[in-house]
């Protein structure tokens, strides 16, 4: 019996050597740690797209986790370097971190913003200037941001929030130059627009999935040979670069610019019964009828992230029976399908958005009530009463 016991510290030390073995190997094939870069953006909020970029990520999207101070995060596409991730609706301010195959490493800390509407306020009454609020929309608490000073009313229907630098901007008077505002600091500054003058200005303004902003450049040089482009802006610089320039019978009154991810387009309304796309990678341009009479009209586009069209539509064929309502425009045939009617025809004003992170559309009844409309449910929440004053009015808007 004790020669037998007399090999048990062998057994012992060979049974240790393999369980070392085999914790070095399932080290191993972990893989290296993501390597991150820091995160560049100035602001974001749940719903918003952000791309993490470095190195040692998985190109399989479930093999890679995300997470928002916690919460995790939908991945929408990953490469080895690149990593395309929805902030998830539940997330709050804190660290970023990204898990490879076990191996988890910090991308750094965001500030996460809760939704907010920017809206244009104008007093009626008087010759006081436009102010900038914000208004929260889950209970109309506004705050003022600026009280704008150069500001042309063609020019109101173009205000634009960049999450790129936490700014909403628009035109000066002239159309020759971007008024930015900081809404965290309420800085003020602008830059003048390469190439404006007083019969070359810019009108519109859009954004694509990249944040890359986009204009209407109107030239009127040559009254015979009066030419439309639609540009690229660098809202830092103020550089312009043409993307193309729109046959002359291209242009009447190309409104309403929104963009169709999807198909990478920016659209437009011409005139109200007709819907004018130009595709950003090939340059093409296109049209699709979507009105015949003169008595109905489509406008206000908003689209969603996934690139559906939807436009308030006025049909005035009846009268007294007017008729409003949200249909959802088919992009390449012009076909619509009713959403929801709405009780008043004349409700809105050019004061409509979409809230992605909430599937919603909001705007201003009648200049001074809060509108909300949930397109998946297709329910409208009850209005919220912005102001009491009849000689206020909130027109157009944006959002962070």
């Amino acid at each position: 019996m004790r020669h037998l016991y007399k090999p048990q510290p062998l057994v012992l030390l060979l049974s240790t050597l393999l369980v070392l073995v085999a914790c070095k190997k399932n080290s191993s094939s972990a893989g290296p740690a993501p390597v991150t870069e820091p995160i560049s953006i100035a602001a974001a909020k749940p719903g918003d797209t952000i791309v993490i970029k470095g190195k040692n990520f998985s190109a399989v999207a479930a093999n890679n986790t995300v997470t928002f101070n916690g919460v995790t995060a939908t991945i929408v596409s990953a490469t080895a370097t690149e990593l395309r991730v929805v902030i998830p609706a539940g997330a709050t301010s804190g660290a970023v971190k990204v898990t490879v195959n076990g191996v988890t490493t910090e991308v750094g800390t965001l500030v996460l913003s809760p939704l907010t509407l920017y809206y244009i306020k104008e007093n009626t009454n008087d010759n006081a200037p436009e102010q900038l609020v914000a208004i929260d929309p889950s209970n109309g608490q506004e705050t003022l941001i600026a009280t704008l000073t150069d500001i042309a009313d063609y020019a109101i229907p173009d205000i634009l929030y960049l999450a790129a630098t936490n700014e909403v901007i628009n035109y000066n008077d002239s159309g020759t130059a971007l008024m930015k505002i900081n809404v965290t600091t309420k800085q003020a500054s602008s830059v003048r627009l390469a190439g404006s003058g007083p019969k070359v200005r810019f009108e519109r303004l859009v954004t694509d999935k990249n944040g890359q902003l986009y204009a209407v450049e109107t030239d009127n040089n040559d009254a015979n040979n009066f030419t439309e482009k639609l540009v690229e802006v660098d809202p830092q610089t103020g550089g312009v670069t043409a993307v193309k320039t729109l046959a002359h019978n291209d242009y009447i009154n190309w409104n309403s610019l929104v963009y169709l991810s999807s198909s990478n387009e920016i659209a437009g309304m011409v005139d109200g019964g007709r819907l004018f796309k130009l595709n950003l990678s090939t340059k093409d341009t296109s049209s699709a009828l979507l009105a015949n009479t003169d008595y109905i009209s489509l406008s206000d586009l908003v689209a969603d992230k996934q690139g559906n069209l939807i436009a308030y539509k006025i049909d005035l064929t009846n009268s007294p029976n007017n008729v409003a309502q949200f249909v959802q425009v088919n992009p390449v045939t012009g076909a619509q399908s009713v959403i929801t009617t709405l009780s008043d025809y004349n409700a809105f004003h050019g004061a409509l958005c979409f809230l992605p992170e909430r599937t919603e559309i909001a705007g201003i009844w009648n200049y001074n009530s809060l509108y909300r409309f949930n397109v998946s449910s297709k329910i409208s929440l009850a209005l919220l009463p912005l102001t009491t004053q009849t000689n206020i009015s909130y027109v157009k808007v944006t959002h962070n």
